[in-house]
């Protein structure tokens, strides 16, 4: 959240449940006053918008634009989704913005993993796949988590295999980007992980 966040006086106080990426560009921005700055901005920024629509869009946009600068060394490349096998966490605007794709999820995958989350019961490696990845790639790509934009590697992506415990994984710094996120987070702290923001029908 942030703290007076109108005027000049800003406190910035971390959510300890963001995503990695988020709260490592936050720590960097408590210790540096340029990334303090951005991040000031990108608080104004969103609380300028009064349609939520106009605003993750402006969030995906920022983040598109920042991506762009600082993944030269991505070794992320189109087919690749292993990342796609690990929890998803997302606001419930985006997760909102994306049923309105109209494009259905894979739902006995979904069943199982709300059993997963719900009730702790155990789920194989193939049912652990984001619900919008279908024949390896996501259907939902242009509208896709902002966490999953983030995503970048400079190592194997081979290692992002979610049953890996063995190589390090070392994600690219995507600063800019991430706090980004981490503003629009602040403003939207309602995060959970993506099958438990969808109501079966």
């Amino acid at each position: 959240m942030i703290v007076g966040a109108t005027g000049s006086n800003y406190t910035i106080k971390m959510r300890r449940d963001l995503p990695h990426v988020v709260r490592q560009a936050q720590i960097a921005a408590r210790a540096d006053d340029e990334l303090k700055e951005q991040l000031k901005f990108n608080l104004r920024k969103i609380s300028e918008f009064s349609s939520e629509i106009e605003r993750i869009q402006w969030v995906r946009n920022e983040v598109d634009r920042f991506l762009e600068e600082s993944t030269s060394e991505s070794k992320c490349l189109k087919g690749c989704h292993f990342c796609c096998f690990h929890p998803i966490a997302l606001s419930t605007i985006e997760m909102k913005d994306i049923q309105k794709e109209r494009v259905d999820p894979e739902f006995q995958r979904l069943k199982k993993q709300k059993e997963h989350f719900e009730n702790q019961t155990d789920i194989s490696y193939e049912d652990r796949a984001c619900i919008y990845l279908k024949e390896g790639e996501c259907s939902v790509y242009d509208k896709r988590p902002l966490i999953c934009r983030l995503t970048h590697v400079s190592s194997n992506p081979e290692d992002c295999h979610f049953e890996n415990d063995q190589k390090p994984i070392q994600h690219l710094p995507v600063t800019k980007a991430a706090l980004v996120v981490g503003a629009f987070y602040m403003a939207h702290p309602n995060v959970e992980i993506m099958p438990l923001l969808i109501e079966e029908n």
